[in-house]
């Protein structure tokens, strides 16, 4: 077998009909690949419109934001049909009902990406003023479009990046609202300086220790002495679906395919001042 072998490899003509049938086999592969694809790709956009038939009114359905309008079926960083349903991280609810009932002059959202939280907060809270950052231009033109789209565009005010010295000098006049999703960049942002501005802040933080173990701890320790943290873990998302009555039209694929809100247990910290107490 050896020698048939060593004789076919000093064939050259050999070689050039292996070649070819090599060729031949690699681009059958890959055309079949692409076919698996594509019909991947078509299945998919079938359930979308599936989706998008049963949220043809792009309102928020549930939640705090009930009755809010997306101006298209886009959202930036995070999953939209969540968002619609009324199920967007509604591990925290009751915490932004909780908030909802202070009186804030300034509503700080960092990270605000299309604005579910901005133009939310902004919907609730007519008497603040809504600043919203994102680094994203086309995120913040869309958080811009949302805002007018649900009249509170007069509310607010928008700027791409939002740093330490932008926390450590920003002109709280009365009790302040910070939200935070900044990926990863909570260390850099909440300093011991700009958190000594935050002394009138309600903080909510979203903790990306996914990025950096050390976020939690740092957090922790930066806002001791002045505020309370209290941390809330999410839950699954098939858990979530069944408080939601809609949920019976979604297959455990749409919610595979559509619900999913991230990949592992996100944690978020609930920060208040001492001195309201």
């Amino acid at each position: 077998m050896r020698r048939i072998i060593r004789k076919l490899v000093e064939n050259n003509i050999t070689w050039k009909i292996i070649n070819f049938f090599y060729k031949v086999f690699y681009r059958f592969k890959f055309e079949k690949n692409l076919i698996e694809i594509e019909k991947k790709k078509f299945l998919l956009s079938q359930k979308e419109q599936k989706m998008q038939t049963i949220f043809k009114d792009l309102k928020v359905l549930n939640g705090p934001f009930k009755g809010m309008i997306y101006p298209d079926f886009i959202a930036h960083g995070s999953s939209l049909y969540p968002k619609l349903l009324g199920s967007y991280e509604s591990e925290l609810y009751e915490d932004i009902e909780k908030l909802l009932q202070n009186k804030y002059d300034s509503i700080l959202d960092i990270g605000c990406a299309e604005g579910y939280y901005a133009v939310g907060f902004a919907m609730r809270k007519p008497e603040a003023t809504v600043f919203a950052y994102d680094l994203n231009k086309t995120a913040l033109l869309a958080c811009k479009q949302m805002a007018n789209l649900n009249h509170v565009g007069k509310n607010m005010k928008f700027g791409e990046f939002c740093s330490a010295e932008t926390l450590r000098d920003f002109p709280f006049k009365g009790r302040g609202l910070v939200l935070s999703d900044c990926e990863g960049f909570e260390i850099e942002l909440f300093t011991k300086e700009a958190v000594a501005n935050l002394s009138n802040c309600d903080i909510l933080i979203e903790l990306h220790d996914l990025y950096n173990e050390k976020i939690s701890v740092e957090i922790e320790d930066v806002f001791k002495d002045t505020h309370t943290i209290r941390k809330v873990y999410s839950k699954s998302t098939f858990k979530k679906m069944k408080e939601f009555e809609l949920a019976s039209k979604f297959t455990d694929d749409d919610i595979n395919s559509f619900m999913l809100e991230r990949n592992g247990i996100m944690e978020w910290a609930i920060i208040t001042p001492k001195n309201n107490k």
